[in-house]
């Protein structure tokens, strides 16, 4: 079994023994190197990776989704909905406000850590040509403007240690709208 995995079963106990109620649906893990972070009942939740109670990050917004460790594990990004607009947000561990760091009416996802440390990638639709396709900004982690990575759209990606090399994909998974049996050019 992966340690991933292994981290992922750890949420699910420590979790449902520290919320008093067993656990269902905790959405998009992530793992930095002693802790958890997730999505539970429209709230960011943080879990020590070993043993501990479960305790509540963030609560602002609907529908929290996609926390991101920064790569020291002191920060999670993630995106929320305020008003009917999904932005991204910046919570530190040790304490403090939560930062808003985009601010236009596009929506806004979380997409990772920029290997820097100190910048964010998310996708969104505000430059696309067709509000339908996303596109990849990289905007700093205290906030900024955006600025966007010459890729004409993508919905996932990851960046190397170095900064140097970009995996990505151009579109949603069959789940999210692209037929499971697609053959199209573009599959």
């Amino acid at each position: 079994m992966s340690t991933k995995m292994i981290c992922i079963a750890s949420l699910l106990l420590v979790s449902s023994h520290a919320l008093g109620e067993p656990l269902r649906f905790a959405t998009y893990p992530d793992v930095s190197a002693d802790q958890v972070v997730f999505v539970y009942r429209d709230a960011i939740w943080i879990a020590p990776v070993a043993d501990g109670a479960a305790q509540l990050l963030s609560d602002i917004g609907e529908r929290p989704r996609n926390p991101k460790f920064s790569a020291d594990g002191q920060k999670v990004a993630y995106a929320a909905s305020v008003d009917d607009n999904q932005d991204i947000y910046v919570a530190s561990l040790s304490g403090g406000d939560i930062r808003r760091v985009t601010y236009h009416p596009a929506r806004d996802d979380m997409v990772d850590w920029h290997p820097d440390g100190k910048s964010l990638l998310f996708k969104s639709t505000m430059q696309s040509p067709r509000a339908i396709y996303n596109r990849l900004f990289k905007v700093d982690a205290a906030g900024g403007l955006p600025e966007v990575l010459p890729l004409p759209y993508v919905e996932t990606a990851a960046i190397s240690g170095d900064g140097s090399q970009l995996m990505f994909t151009y579109l949603r998974g069959f789940r999210e709208g692209v037929g499971k049996r697609y053959l199209g050019r573009r599959a």
